[in-house]
């Protein structure tokens, strides 16, 4: 979304309340097609609140946030620090929040090969560490770590490009 940056930051100017505020992610050309569709119906100021938000595109107050910080004991290369970085800042009372009217083109990593080939974690990589992040993340926060597992994947379940059901919370 052209101007990205300003919908987000906007977010944040708007609602003292809001720590953290990401937007929605579109995986593939189809996808990105219907978004393109539909944004003219999209309040340009329309905002979710969210049990944890993804990393691909995040923006963080750090002025209402000066303790944040990521976890670097986090097992695995990447994994669960979005979800950790959206724990802590729920854990201080503000929100995270989703800009429905901003979209970000992720495409679906590529194959095993060049995964390797790029130098960043295979599925296999991801898959095999995810059981000692889970291990890791009910180990710090708990309940709170589990209900937000939940409350995002009940949220996320439906079949439309502006929400993404996480593959490995099933």
């Amino acid at each position: 979304t052209n101007g990205w940056d300003a919908y987000l930051l906007g977010v944040l100017e708007r609602d003292p309340g809001v720590g953290l505020a990401n937007c929605a992610e579109l995986k593939t050309p189809e996808e990105r097609a219907g978004y393109l569709v539909r944004r003219q119906r999209i309040d340009q100021h329309a905002v979710l609140e969210l049990s944890w938000a993804p990393a691909y595109v995040m923006v963080i107050d750090r002025e209402r946030t000066p303790w944040f910080c990521f976890d670097e004991k986090m097992p695995g290369r990447k994994g669960m620090s979005d979800v950790d970085a959206s724990l802590l800042v729920r854990d201080h009372k503000l929100k995270c929040v989703r800009h429905l009217h901003v979209q970000v083109f992720h495409p679906h990593k590529g194959s095993e090969q060049e995964r390797v080939t790029l130098n960043t974690t295979t599925k296999q990589e991801e898959l095999d560490c995810f059981g000692a992040q889970d291990a890791y993340m009910r180990e710090k926060w708990g309940d709170f770590y589990v209900q937000a597992m939940q409350d995002n994947h009940a949220m996320f379940s439906r079949s439309n490009p502006v929400f993404e059901t996480p593959k490995w919370f099933q």
